[in-house]
């Protein structure tokens, strides 16, 4: 099996479902991301803080024998485009929810040639499946919801990082320099993007500092 990983807002190694899938069932493998054009939008921390979580991917995928591809071009259009040029078979994505990317979502699959199309449902703490009601009778409030979901949810353990990878593909095309566009921001932000700076500060709010404690404290002090 020749796969393409389409990254998204799933920018992570561990604990990822469709990663490790791929990891156990593709020969060779291809990591694609593109970039938002219209993230423009976006306030520079946030663009800055994607930034340095796209740079701290790579680093992990390149320790492992791979790139990550990072291009300008719409997922419509590089996609399929990749996918027919380096005869890759599967496809294998993690599912959204907002309308822009079920858009995107929507373009992309239907410019493709290819039927082995792997989608994973892994964007929330529960998935749409284990919930207690339907979709059409959500409630309304988030109390409601978090009292009928807690009485049926038992998280699985996270996955760890996959230990065996597939061989990489290579490409021979343009792409994004990511250490160019970061050093367009030079404010300082408080907080710096990437997955292991994520699960350091994971690691200091919950059980260094044990601040889940008084979560109900800082909450309501945001109220006022």
């Amino acid at each position: 099996m020749r796969a393409l990983y389409w990254f998204r807002n799933d920018l992570r190694l561990h604990d990822n479902e469709a990663l490790t899938w791929l990891c156990q069932n593709a020969q060779e493998a291809l990591f694609v991301y593109s970039y938002p054009l219209n993230f423009s939008r976006a306030g520079k921390f946030r663009r800055k803080f994607l930034l340095e979580t796209l740079i701290s991917l790579q680093r992990q995928l390149e320790e492992r024998g791979h790139s990550l591809f990072i291009t300008y071009s719409h997922p419509e259009e590089v996609l399929p485009n990749l996918i027919h040029k380096y005869k890759i078979d599967t496809l294998v994505f993690t599912e959204e929810y907002s309308p822009e990317e079920l858009k995107e979502e929507k373009q992309v699959l239907s410019h493709l040639v290819i039927d082995n199309i792997v989608a994973f449902d892994q964007r929330t703490l529960t998935k749409k499946a284990r919930l207690p009601f339907e979709l059409l009778a959500m409630p309304e409030s988030f109390t409601e919801f978090r009292t009928a979901v807690e009485q049926s949810l038992h998280p699985k353990e996270a996955l760890s990082v996959p230990v065996l990878w597939p061989k990489a593909i290579s490409i021979d095309e343009f792409e994004m320099d990511l250490g160019r566009e970061l050093r367009m921001f030079t404010t300082p932000s408080r907080f710096t993007g990437g997955e292991t700076q994520a699960l350091m500060r994971l690691r200091d709010f919950i059980w260094d500092k044990d601040l889940l404690k008084n979560y109900k404290d800082t909450r309501h002090g945001l109220l006022n």
